[in-house]
Protein backbone atom coordinates (compact mmCIF):
# COMPACT_ATOMS: atom_id res chain seq x y z
CA UNK A 1 0.00 0.00 0.00
CA UNK A 2 1.13 3.41 -0.50
CA UNK A 3 2.65 6.22 1.99
CA UNK A 4 0.52 9.21 2.45
CA UNK A 5 1.51 12.17 4.72
CA UNK A 6 -1.61 13.88 6.67
CA UNK A 7 -0.75 17.65 7.60
CA UNK A 8 -3.47 19.24 10.15
CA UNK A 9 -4.63 19.40 13.34
CA UNK A 10 -4.51 17.11 16.16
CA UNK A 11 -7.08 18.33 19.08
CA UNK A 12 -9.26 16.61 21.58
CA UNK A 13 -13.34 16.78 21.14
CA UNK A 14 -14.61 17.65 24.74
CA UNK A 15 -17.91 15.21 24.35
CA UNK A 16 -20.23 15.28 27.41
CA UNK A 17 -17.47 16.68 29.50
CA UNK A 18 -15.33 13.70 28.63
CA UNK A 19 -12.20 14.33 26.54
CA UNK A 20 -11.66 12.12 23.15
CA UNK A 21 -8.51 12.71 20.85
CA UNK A 22 -9.26 14.24 17.62
CA UNK A 23 -9.57 16.58 15.05
CA UNK A 24 -9.86 16.18 11.31
CA UNK A 25 -6.49 15.77 10.33
CA UNK A 26 -5.59 13.09 12.91
CA UNK A 27 -8.70 11.01 11.93
CA UNK A 28 -7.91 11.32 8.84
CA UNK A 29 -4.78 9.40 9.09
CA UNK A 30 -5.73 7.31 11.84
CA UNK A 31 -8.58 5.71 9.51
CA UNK A 32 -6.23 5.82 6.37
CA UNK A 33 -3.72 3.91 8.58
CA UNK A 34 -6.63 1.39 9.90
CA UNK A 35 -7.77 1.03 6.17
CA UNK A 36 -4.21 0.04 5.00
CA UNK A 37 -2.27 3.13 4.22
CA UNK A 38 1.17 3.76 5.57
CA UNK A 39 0.70 7.48 6.93
CA UNK A 40 3.02 10.23 8.70
CA UNK A 41 1.03 13.11 10.30
CA UNK A 42 2.64 16.37 10.88
CA UNK A 43 1.50 18.49 13.90
CA UNK A 44 2.94 19.54 16.66
CA UNK A 45 1.54 17.74 19.80
CA UNK A 46 1.66 19.05 23.09
CA UNK A 47 3.37 17.75 26.19
CA UNK A 48 0.37 18.43 28.20
CA UNK A 49 -1.79 15.79 28.77
CA UNK A 50 -4.37 15.89 26.38
CA UNK A 51 -0.98 16.09 23.89
CA UNK A 52 0.11 12.96 25.63
CA UNK A 53 -2.85 11.35 25.15
CA UNK A 54 -3.41 11.78 21.21
CA UNK A 55 0.36 11.27 21.04
CA UNK A 56 -0.88 7.34 22.55
CA UNK A 57 -3.86 7.24 19.88
CA UNK A 58 -1.62 8.19 16.91
CA UNK A 59 0.81 5.38 18.04
CA UNK A 60 -0.93 2.69 19.38
CA UNK A 61 -3.34 2.93 15.91
CA UNK A 62 0.21 2.45 13.91
CA UNK A 63 0.30 6.11 12.84
CA UNK A 64 3.99 7.88 12.67
CA UNK A 65 4.69 10.73 14.18
CA UNK A 66 8.18 13.15 13.53
CA UNK A 67 10.16 13.48 16.50
CA UNK A 68 10.87 16.88 16.42
CA UNK A 69 6.81 18.02 16.51
CA UNK A 70 6.64 16.12 19.88
CA UNK A 71 6.35 17.99 23.16
CA UNK A 72 5.47 21.45 22.09
CA UNK A 73 5.23 23.45 24.97
CA UNK A 74 2.14 25.36 24.26
CA UNK A 75 -1.58 23.50 25.10
CA UNK A 76 -3.79 21.45 23.33
CA UNK A 77 -6.65 22.61 20.98
CA UNK A 78 -9.78 21.85 22.24
CA UNK A 79 -13.38 21.06 20.35
CA UNK A 80 -16.29 21.34 22.63
CA UNK A 81 -18.95 19.24 20.64
CA UNK A 82 -22.38 19.68 20.85
CA UNK A 83 -24.85 16.81 19.52
CA UNK A 84 -28.35 16.94 18.19
CA UNK A 85 -31.07 14.46 18.61
CA UNK A 86 -29.79 13.27 15.64
CA UNK A 87 -26.05 12.60 16.64
CA UNK A 88 -24.88 15.26 14.45
CA UNK A 89 -22.23 17.14 15.98
CA UNK A 90 -21.28 20.84 15.81
CA UNK A 91 -18.26 22.61 17.71
CA UNK A 92 -16.83 25.49 19.04
CA UNK A 93 -13.21 25.92 19.54
CA UNK A 94 -10.35 26.98 22.23
CA UNK A 95 -7.10 27.17 19.78
CA UNK A 96 -5.65 30.64 19.93
CA UNK A 97 -2.23 30.02 20.71
CA UNK A 98 -2.29 26.67 21.31
CA UNK A 99 0.03 24.06 19.88
CA UNK A 100 -1.57 22.86 16.75
CA UNK A 101 -2.05 25.89 14.88
CA UNK A 102 2.18 26.61 15.18
CA UNK A 103 3.62 24.57 12.01
CA UNK A 104 5.81 26.16 9.97
CA UNK A 105 7.32 25.76 6.53
CA UNK A 106 10.60 25.27 7.70
CA UNK A 107 9.69 22.68 10.43
CA UNK A 108 7.76 20.91 8.19
CA UNK A 109 10.69 20.89 5.55
CA UNK A 110 12.72 19.35 8.16
CA UNK A 111 10.02 16.83 9.46
CA UNK A 112 9.50 15.51 6.17
CA UNK A 113 13.09 15.21 5.54
CA UNK A 114 13.18 11.89 7.77
CA UNK A 115 10.56 10.09 5.75
CA UNK A 116 10.59 8.68 1.46
CA UNK A 117 8.90 10.42 -1.04
CA UNK A 118 4.68 10.45 -0.44
CA UNK A 119 2.63 8.64 -2.68
CA UNK A 120 -0.37 11.03 -1.39
CA UNK A 121 -0.54 14.30 0.66
CA UNK A 122 -3.64 15.63 2.57
CA UNK A 123 -4.55 18.43 4.20
CA UNK A 124 -8.04 20.30 5.36
CA UNK A 125 -9.97 21.60 7.94
CA UNK A 126 -9.04 23.94 10.85
CA UNK A 127 -5.62 23.76 10.70
CA UNK A 128 -5.89 26.16 7.07
CA UNK A 129 -7.82 29.11 9.21
CA UNK A 130 -5.30 30.25 11.66
CA UNK A 131 -1.42 31.29 11.42
CA UNK A 132 1.33 30.54 10.78
CA UNK A 133 0.46 27.34 10.54
CA UNK A 134 -2.16 27.53 7.69
CA UNK A 135 0.02 29.50 5.35
CA UNK A 136 2.57 27.09 5.74
CA UNK A 137 0.52 23.98 4.95
CA UNK A 138 -0.46 26.12 2.01
CA UNK A 139 2.85 26.59 0.61
CA UNK A 140 3.60 22.78 1.61
CA UNK A 141 1.27 21.24 -0.41
CA UNK A 142 1.81 23.80 -3.72
CA UNK A 143 5.01 22.15 -3.61
CA UNK A 144 3.48 18.54 -4.18
CA UNK A 145 2.16 19.37 -7.38
CA UNK A 146 2.91 16.87 -10.14
CA UNK A 147 5.28 14.80 -7.47
CA UNK A 148 2.33 13.53 -5.30
CA UNK A 149 -1.60 12.83 -5.23
CA UNK A 150 -2.90 15.70 -3.51
CA UNK A 151 -6.44 15.25 -1.54
CA UNK A 152 -8.46 18.24 0.10
CA UNK A 153 -11.03 18.26 2.47
CA UNK A 154 -11.70 22.17 3.44
CA UNK A 155 -14.17 20.73 6.13
CA UNK A 156 -15.43 23.96 6.66
CA UNK A 157 -15.52 25.49 10.56
CA UNK A 158 -17.60 29.04 10.25
CA UNK A 159 -16.89 30.01 13.69
CA UNK A 160 -13.32 29.89 13.64
CA UNK A 161 -13.20 31.74 10.96
CA UNK A 162 -12.24 36.07 11.46
CA UNK A 163 -11.21 36.75 8.10
CA UNK A 164 -13.51 35.54 5.14
CA UNK A 165 -11.36 36.56 2.37
CA UNK A 166 -7.92 35.73 3.27
CA UNK A 167 -9.60 32.13 4.34
CA UNK A 168 -11.29 31.45 0.68
CA UNK A 169 -8.92 32.93 -1.31
CA UNK A 170 -6.26 30.04 0.95
CA UNK A 171 -8.80 27.21 0.40
CA UNK A 172 -9.09 28.55 -3.59
CA UNK A 173 -5.47 27.97 -3.97
CA UNK A 174 -5.38 24.91 -2.08
CA UNK A 175 -8.27 23.31 -4.80
CA UNK A 176 -6.30 24.68 -7.79
CA UNK A 177 -3.61 22.45 -6.87
CA UNK A 178 -5.40 19.55 -5.71
CA UNK A 179 -5.71 16.11 -7.69
CA UNK A 180 -9.24 15.40 -5.49
CA UNK A 181 -11.13 17.80 -3.29
CA UNK A 182 -13.58 16.18 -1.08
CA UNK A 183 -16.46 18.05 0.59
CA UNK A 184 -19.91 17.98 2.14
CA UNK A 185 -22.62 19.79 0.66
CA UNK A 186 -22.20 22.33 3.61
CA UNK A 187 -19.10 23.09 2.48
CA UNK A 188 -20.17 23.48 -0.66
CA UNK A 189 -22.86 25.86 -0.18
CA UNK A 190 -19.78 27.70 1.69
CA UNK A 191 -17.37 28.47 -0.99
CA UNK A 192 -19.23 27.83 -4.27
CA UNK A 193 -22.85 28.85 -3.09
CA UNK A 194 -23.95 24.98 -3.74
CA UNK A 195 -22.72 21.79 -5.36
CA UNK A 196 -24.04 22.70 -8.94
CA UNK A 197 -21.67 25.31 -9.14
CA UNK A 198 -18.78 22.33 -8.77
CA UNK A 199 -19.73 21.29 -12.09
CA UNK A 200 -19.95 24.78 -13.82
CA UNK A 201 -16.42 25.45 -12.67
CA UNK A 202 -14.93 22.04 -13.79
CA UNK A 203 -12.41 22.02 -16.15
CA UNK A 204 -10.86 19.29 -17.71
CA UNK A 205 -7.33 20.02 -15.90
CA UNK A 206 -8.87 20.40 -12.57
CA UNK A 207 -9.52 18.08 -9.68
CA UNK A 208 -11.79 15.65 -9.08
CA UNK A 209 -14.75 16.38 -6.65
CA UNK A 210 -16.10 14.04 -4.20
CA UNK A 211 -19.22 15.76 -2.09
CA UNK A 212 -20.86 13.98 0.50
CA UNK A 213 -24.30 14.58 1.41
CA UNK A 214 -25.06 13.17 4.94
CA UNK A 215 -28.12 10.95 4.69
CA UNK A 216 -28.66 11.44 0.85
CA UNK A 217 -25.08 9.43 -0.01
CA UNK A 218 -22.13 10.37 -1.57
CA UNK A 219 -21.47 11.97 -5.16
CA UNK A 220 -18.48 12.29 -7.43
CA UNK A 221 -17.90 14.92 -10.27
CA UNK A 222 -14.95 14.92 -13.03
CA UNK A 223 -15.09 16.12 -16.21
CA UNK A 224 -16.69 13.34 -17.85
CA UNK A 225 -18.69 11.26 -15.04
CA UNK A 226 -20.74 11.93 -12.43
CA UNK A 227 -21.34 8.86 -10.37
CA UNK A 228 -23.97 8.76 -7.22
CA UNK A 229 -23.63 6.05 -4.11
CA UNK A 230 -26.47 6.06 -2.15
CA UNK A 231 -25.82 5.86 2.05
CA UNK A 232 -25.64 2.66 4.12
CA UNK A 233 -28.82 2.53 6.50
CA UNK A 234 -27.30 1.81 10.02
CA UNK A 235 -28.68 2.34 14.00
CA UNK A 236 -26.50 5.98 14.25
CA UNK A 237 -24.96 7.01 17.60
CA UNK A 238 -23.09 10.15 16.33
CA UNK A 239 -21.62 11.51 13.18
CA UNK A 240 -18.57 12.55 14.74
CA UNK A 241 -15.42 11.20 12.47
CA UNK A 242 -17.77 10.52 9.71
CA UNK A 243 -15.90 12.54 6.94
CA UNK A 244 -12.89 11.73 8.17
CA UNK A 245 -13.33 8.10 7.98
CA UNK A 246 -14.60 8.80 4.98
CA UNK A 247 -11.37 10.27 3.78
CA UNK A 248 -9.42 7.64 4.85
CA UNK A 249 -10.95 4.77 3.45
CA UNK A 250 -11.26 6.53 0.27
CA UNK A 251 -7.76 7.30 0.08
CA UNK A 252 -6.76 3.67 0.65
CA UNK A 253 -9.51 2.39 -2.00
CA UNK A 254 -7.68 4.95 -4.67
CA UNK A 255 -4.13 3.93 -3.34
CA UNK A 256 -5.44 0.07 -4.36
CA UNK A 257 -6.31 1.18 -7.83
CA UNK A 258 -3.03 3.47 -7.85
CA UNK A 259 -3.44 7.18 -7.10
CA UNK A 260 -2.87 8.44 -10.66
CA UNK A 261 -2.31 6.48 -14.04
CA UNK A 262 0.70 6.21 -15.97
CA UNK A 263 3.04 8.87 -16.56
CA UNK A 264 1.49 11.30 -13.47
CA UNK A 265 -1.50 12.23 -15.17
CA UNK A 266 -4.66 13.54 -13.59
CA UNK A 267 -7.28 10.47 -11.58
CA UNK A 268 -8.84 8.87 -14.40
CA UNK A 269 -11.40 6.30 -13.51
CA UNK A 270 -14.04 3.89 -14.98
CA UNK A 271 -17.57 4.28 -13.36
CA UNK A 272 -17.38 0.91 -11.97
CA UNK A 273 -14.05 1.55 -10.46
CA UNK A 274 -15.36 4.80 -8.85
CA UNK A 275 -18.78 3.22 -7.65
CA UNK A 276 -16.87 0.81 -5.75
CA UNK A 277 -14.19 3.38 -4.59
CA UNK A 278 -17.76 5.13 -3.03
CA UNK A 279 -18.94 2.16 -1.71
CA UNK A 280 -15.43 1.50 0.28
CA UNK A 281 -15.51 4.73 1.72
CA UNK A 282 -19.07 5.25 2.46
CA UNK A 283 -19.37 1.93 4.49
CA UNK A 284 -16.44 3.14 6.58
CA UNK A 285 -18.16 6.66 7.55
CA UNK A 286 -21.44 3.97 8.17
CA UNK A 287 -19.22 2.19 10.73
CA UNK A 288 -18.03 4.87 12.38
CA UNK A 289 -21.39 6.32 12.84
CA UNK A 290 -22.65 3.10 14.43
CA UNK A 291 -19.90 3.90 17.16
CA UNK A 292 -19.45 6.28 19.62
CA UNK A 293 -17.12 9.08 18.73
CA UNK A 294 -14.64 8.71 16.10
CA UNK A 295 -13.50 5.00 16.21
CA UNK A 296 -12.37 4.10 11.95
CA UNK A 297 -13.18 0.87 11.33
CA UNK A 298 -10.39 -1.78 10.06
CA UNK A 299 -9.89 -2.54 6.44
CA UNK A 300 -10.98 -6.58 7.82
CA UNK A 301 -14.24 -4.52 9.39
CA UNK A 302 -14.91 -2.65 5.87
CA UNK A 303 -14.83 -5.47 4.01
CA UNK A 304 -17.14 -8.11 6.05
CA UNK A 305 -19.93 -4.90 6.23
CA UNK A 306 -19.82 -4.76 2.80
CA UNK A 307 -19.71 -8.48 2.21
CA UNK A 308 -22.77 -8.98 4.69
CA UNK A 309 -24.90 -6.16 2.88
CA UNK A 310 -23.93 -7.89 -0.61
CA UNK A 311 -25.58 -11.67 0.53
CA UNK A 312 -28.61 -10.15 1.93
Amino acid sequence: MGLVFVIGEALVDIVNGRAFPGGSSMSTAIAARKAGLDVVFFDYISSDGYGKLIEKTLKDNGVIIPECLLNDPRPTTQANAELDEAGHATYHFLAEGTANMSLTTDILKRAMAEYPAPDAVAVGSISLICNPGADAIAETVAEFKDKAFIYFDPNVRPTLISDERTYYDRVDKIIRVADMVKMSDEDAALIYGGCEDCRELLRPDDAVFVITRGSDGAEWIDGSATVRQPCFKVSVEDTIGAGDTFNGALLSKLSAFGFKGKNGERLKRSEAEISEVLEYASAAAAINCSRKGCNPPSREEIEGFLEARRRR
